[in-house]
C-alpha cells in the first residue's frame, strides 16, 4: 500500500543489507521518501536496490559505519543526491562472538562496539548538523531486547546495546 507520510523526506539507512534494512527501505520507499541504502558490501547493496525495484527516489552508497570518513561520505553523498537530509535509520550492527565471557578477546568486544556503538555515533556525528539545518528530523537506532536485560554468551552484543538504551 502507498502512502505519502514521507512525501518529499530524505532517509539514509545503514546496515541496508540486511532484513531490517531493506524492509524499512521498502517502506519509506512505499511511504514517499527519497532513500539512500548504505552498507558495507556494495554486491549485497546493488542486491537490495534491484530488489527494491528502480526509483528516482533510490541511491546506495557502500561505507562501514566504523570508519568516520566513510560514514561522513555517505551522508554528504545523500544530502548532494537528494538536496537535504530528514531521517537517520542507524541500523548497522553485529551480535558478534558468541560464546563465555571468559572465552572472549579483547578483540571480539571491539568487533562488537565499533559497529555498534561508535558507528552510530559517527552516523549521528555527522547527520546531525543536516537534521538541525532542516529545523528537525527523526532519529531512529536499532537496539534490541538484549539493550534491556544481559543473555548467556552474547556479553559483549548486551553492552554494546545497553550502550544506547534510556532506561526509565
Amino acid at each position: 500500500m502507498m502512502g505519502d507520510r514521507l512525501n518529499g523526506k530524505v532517509a539514509i539507512i545503514t546496515g541496508a543489507t540486511g532484513g531490517i534494512g531493506e524492509a524499512t527501505a521498502r517502506r519509506f520507499l512505499d511511504e514517499g521518501a527519497h532513500v539512500m541504502v548504505t552498507g558495507r558490501n556494495p554486491e549485497k547493496l546493488a542486491e537490495i536496490v534491484e530488489r527494491l525495484g528502480p526509483s528516482d527516489r533510490l541511491s546506495h552508497f557502500t561505507a562501514d559505519v566504523v570508519d568516520e570518513q566513510q560514514t561522513k561520505a555517505s551522508i554528504d553523498a545523500t544530502v548532494e543526491r537528494f538536496g537535504c537530509l530528514d531521517i537517520v535509520f542507524a541500523n548497522a550492527g553485529v551480535e558478534g562472538a558468541v560464546r563465555p565471557i571468559d572465552e572472549q578477546t579483547q578483540k571480539d568486544l571491539l568487533d562488537v562496539l565499533q559497529p555498534n556503538v561508535i558507528g552510530v555515533w559517527n552516523l549521528l556525528h555527522h547527520a546531525i548538523p543536516h537534521l538541525k539545518k532542516r529545523g528537525g528530523g527523526s532519529i531512529l537506532i536499532t537496539s534490541s531486547t538484549a539493550g534491556l536485560t544481559g543473555f548467556p554468551g552474547v556479553s559483549a552484543y548486551c553492552a554494546s546495546k545497553h550502550a544506547g538504551t534510556k532506561q526509565p
